[in-house]
């Protein structure tokens, strides 16, 4: 009686286990990976399956990496007796620059499980730096005491944080003579007019892109204003 009752248990109320079958990848990293020097940088994989998904984490070459003092691994596998299949997810943490993880470092995301390896995922990682200088900085509409500046965005490979712009009056003998406070301008902002020039002055203005990396060197254009119409 008491086996009887405990086939048709089986049957009725515990899940059918699942033949074996190559795990799914439900979470991987991109094929690039951007960071910034001496930030955290945190890969992900997660895949499921039956039997239970193991994950490893290979360096360029195909070195099996470890938790130690440059690297930080933290994998789980999430299942009960009523939950199949089951779910692996493996992080790998690291400091962006650091000698075993500097630009073009490539790291592996192997999935695999007790039947066998299924799954490479390889992402590269870019260690991105300050952005290259603004782009066809100009100036127009000038006046005795104003002018229009512009630009284009410069490639960088995370996204710009803001703009500077100075500018600085310049005697004829092209000793300076008077440097502004640099303004501050946001990272969608592409044109931006000065107002308070002294008339039929040498200037020269220049510009600096920043991003979470650090500043651009500077791009600079020269100008005069014009006289002053004002009669004196």
């Amino acid at each position: 009686m008491t086996l009887h009752f405990t086939i048709l248990y089986c049957m009725f109320f515990l899940p059918p286990i699942p033949f074996p079958e190559n795990p799914v990848v439900t979470e991987a990293p991109a094929n690039i990976t951007i960071a910034i020097a001496m930030e955290t940088v945190e890969l992900t994989c997660s895949a499921e399956g039956f039997p239970t998904p193991s994950i490893m984490w290979l360096n360029r070459s195909s070195n099996a990496l470890q938790s130690d003092g440059t690297f930080s691994i933290n994998s789980s596998s999430t299942s009960n007796r009523f939950s199949v299949p089951t779910v692996t997810t493996s992080t790998l943490s690291f400091s962006a620059g650091d000698s075993r993880a500097g630009n073009n470092s490539q790291f592996t995301c192997e999935v695999g499980n007790v039947l066998g390896r299924f799954h490479d995922i390889v992402t590269t990682l870019r260690i991105a730096g300050p952005p290259n200088p603004p782009g066809s900085f100009s100036v127009s509409s000038i006046t005795s005491s104003s002018a229009t500046f512009s630009w284009t965005e410069p490639f960088s490979l995370v996204n710009i944080t803001g703009y500077n712009l100075t500018f600085l009056q310049v005697a004829s003998d092209s000793s300076s003579v008077f440097q502004s406070k640099p303004e501050s301008l946001e990272p969608d902002q592409l044109q931006f007019t000065f107002s308070k020039f002294l008339p039929f002055s040498n200037y020269s203005a220049s510009l600096t892109a920043s991003n979470r990396a650090g500043e651009s060197v500077f791009t600079e254009i020269t100008f005069v204003t014009e006289e002053s119409s004002e009669p004196n």
